[in-house]
């Protein structure tokens, strides 16, 4: 970390966007949320690989194709429970999982994206 006069020290941050990314971000904006289809959302990036289940670390960022359409209230602006980042472990009980979220809608993106056929909730891995 360098410090640079009359400024505040320079932080890591996420690598720009690719164009394939900026496509997906962008299209995912456009959806509604995967709990309660309501508009406008905030894209979520995912606290674990969905490929493997492992959770990233506090320092760790997901890449942007780990995301999923949440509205801000199921984001960060809803209570305990409701909002993802006010308590992600009630937000799973609830609402299912983020990783059987991600892959239904994986699915749905690589299918005919057909009106009416946006994956809703509840949301459950295989098993349980």
């Amino acid at each position: 970390m360098t410090l640079r006069r009359n400024a505040s020290p320079r932080r890591k941050s996420r690598p720009s966007a690719t164009k394939a990314e900026r496509v997906r971000l962008a299209l995912l904006a456009g959806l509604p949320c995967m709990v309660c289809g309501t508009r406008p959302v905030a894209v979520h990036h995912l606290r674990i690989n969905p490929n493997t289940g492992d959770h990233l670390g506090m320092s760790q960022r997901a890449p942007h194709a780990h995301t999923i359409p949440l509205c801000p209230y199921h984001h960060q602006t809803g209570p305990f429970g409701e909002a993802y980042h006010a308590g992600a472990a009630e937000w799973e009980r609830r609402h299912g999982s983020q990783r059987a979220m991600w892959q239904a809608l994986e699915a749905w993106l690589a299918g005919p994206r057909t009106p009416g056929t946006f994956p809703r909730g509840p949301y459950r891995e295989a098993g349980e």
